[in-house]
Formats: structure tokens, sequence, C-alpha cells
């Protein structure tokens, strides 16, 4: 059963993926910005598709931000998730340990109201979180990176960074921590309903309409609590 200390711990975890996910999508772009001359000698040039992985990154940030100003104000069994997070904290401080940045900056965001917090917009955030992390993973890798450059340069050996920054295991590592969030996320209970039955009413919807529903829809309501 999903608890106000899971949901607390899991969220605070995801949240410094996703801020990895950023950091390394900004030092590719400074490596790459370094090492060849030609982005330094022309710094208004930003077709180079480390310029879009970053924006995407810098999304990918603040859609999650916003599901978690929802988390934060989610109450289970009693407990709000921001008072776990505020306890948990405390406890690490309590035993001599540091508390991870991401735990601080994550309560530091501004919660949402009681009113807005809702299962399905909840369930929605959640399937564009995913969907934007798997989106990053699937263009972070040098061969996703090479096909785009081969259609923008002759010699696209010298639009890489040197030395190459290999960015996969922070994104591979964020769409987990997603994944393990959302088991956790999607049998809580907002105000009656609970964000997967949300969830699979907008599964049933799609199919209605399209017959053919979101992918992510299909990969997040697989997913089963530990």
């Amino acid at each position: 059963m999903p608890t106000a200390a899971r949901l607390a711990k899991q969220a605070a975890k995801t949240y410094d993926s996703v801020l990895q996910v950023r950091v390394a999508a900004q030092s590719k772009l400074d490596a790459l910005l370094a090492s060849q001359v030609f982005y330094t000698l022309f710094e208004h040039e930003n077709s180079h598709p480390y310029f879009a992985q970053l924006a995407a990154a810098q999304q990918f940030v603040v859609d999650y931000e916003k599901l978690a100003a929802m988390l934060l104000g989610c109450t289970v069994d009693s407990v709000m998730v921001a008072d776990e997070i505020r306890k948990q904290q405390a406890a690490l401080i309590h035993k001599g340990n540091k508390s991870p940045d991401a735990t601080q900056a994550l309560l530091e965001l501004k919660q949402a109201s009681a009113r807005s917090i809702q299962a399905r917009p909840m369930g929605l955030l959640l399937v564009d979180v995913y969907s934007a992390a798997t989106f990053i993973w699937s263009n972070c890798d040098a061969k996703s990176t090479k096909l785009k450059l081969m259609t923008m340069h002759k010699v696209y050996q010298k639009h890489f960074e040197i030395p190459f920054i290999d960015i996969n295991c922070q994104c591979r590592l964020a769409v987990k921590e997603i994944k393990n969030l959302a088991s956790v996320l999607l049998d809580i209970k907002v105000k009656g309903e609970t964000v997967r039955s949300e969830l699979e009413r907008q599964w049933a919807m799609q199919v209605l309409r399209t017959n053919a529903p979101d992918q992510m829809l299909n990969v997040l309501l697989a997913l089963k609590d530990k």
C-alpha cells in the first residue's frame, strides 16, 4: 500500500534524478562550446542538437516541478507528503547526515493549492513527465546525435564535444525513477479518486475516439506497486 513516507522518499529521489539530467545536458553543451572552435567563434549558432537537448531537459524539470507541487500537498492516511519530507530530512540531519540538495529544493517549491490537487490533472502531469523523460533518453545517445548532425554537416565529427560526454546513464536513471514514483502514485486516493482510475478513464476515452491509446499511458497503467 502507498504511504506518505514512501511517496515522500520517492518524490525527492525522482527530483534529484530529473535535476541531474538538466545538469548533464548543460555540461554536454558547455563542453561542445569550449572544445569546438566553430561554436566558439559563432556564438549565435544554436542549431546543434545539444541546444534542443538542453531545452528539453529544462522543460523536463518544469514539468516535474508542476507534478511535485501537487505531490507536496497530497495527504495519505492523514499525513501530508510535504510534512513527511520535512520529517525525513530532519531525521537525516539528526543522525549527522547531510540532507540531499534536491530534498531542500523540493521543499522550496510553491505547493499547489488544496483546491487544485486532483487525481486527473496529477495523472496527466505524470504522463507528461514520463513522456518528457523517454523523449530525452531516446535522443541523448551518440548515435541519435550523429544522425542529426549528418543531415546538417558534411564533416559531422567536428561537431562533437571533446572528450565525448555520455549522459545516457542520467537519462536512463530518470526514466527508472519516474516509473518507481508512478508505481506508488497511481494508487493513492485524491479526493476519493485514485490517479490510476483517472488515467484508465483517459485510456478508455482515447480508445473510443481513435482506437489507439497513448503508449505512455499503456506503460504507466501496467505498473504495479511493489
